[in-house]
């Protein structure tokens, strides 16, 4: 039987940047309408977040069976971990790296997002700098620590599922 093995890292960097590209549409659709989903329901809210959540589980579980398929049906439960928590992280900066291009080239958003006043000349450079700092340092951090968890969980479960131990 021919062996085969695949770079753990090049499957989590090729799901990763997917799973990011898939989700700049979305981060900007959410830039755009100012994340206001007040014209929704609270249903409507709870069955957005839901296929967001399902979208997430989909893809991070089809990562780990095509690694599964590709290398002879076997995968252990550390790869699966590796490849979830990798590929949520990668596809994390990359939205996060769209985020700030999209800031930088229409600053009224950015400003709308901050919480500036219309006429940002009346603040200081440094006061300006600083609460976009803070503001960008904020959501970075806690996006980080929810999409770590979330593929932790997410792979954690899958792999768990699909783990195999060869023989």
């Amino acid at each position: 039987m021919k062996e085969t093995t695949v770079s753990i890292k090049k499957h989590i960097i090729k799901y990763g940047v997917i799973l990011g590209i898939i989700s700049v549409p979305y981060m900007v659709k959410g830039i755009y309408t100012d994340y206001n989903w007040h014209h929704y329901s609270p249903a409507g809210r709870r069955v957005s977040s839901l296929l967001e959540l399902l979208f997430y589980i989909s893809f991070i579980s089809f990562a780990i069976y095509r690694f599964k398929k590709i290398n002879n049906n076997v995968i252990i439960l550390k790869q699966a971990l590796m490849i979830g928590v990798g590929s949520m992280l990668v596809g994390f900066f990359i939205n996060n790296i769209s985020r700030i291009i999209l800031y930088t080239i229409d600053s009224n958003r950015l400003n709308r997002f901050i919480g500036f006043p219309e006429d940002v000349s009346t603040l200081s450079e440094k006061s300006h700098f600083e609460r976009v700092f803070c503001k960008f340092a904020e959501l970075f951090l806690t996006e980080l620590i929810f999409y770590f968890i979330l593929g932790l969980i997410i792979s954690l479960i899958s792999g768990a599922i699909m783990h195999k131990r060869s023989l």
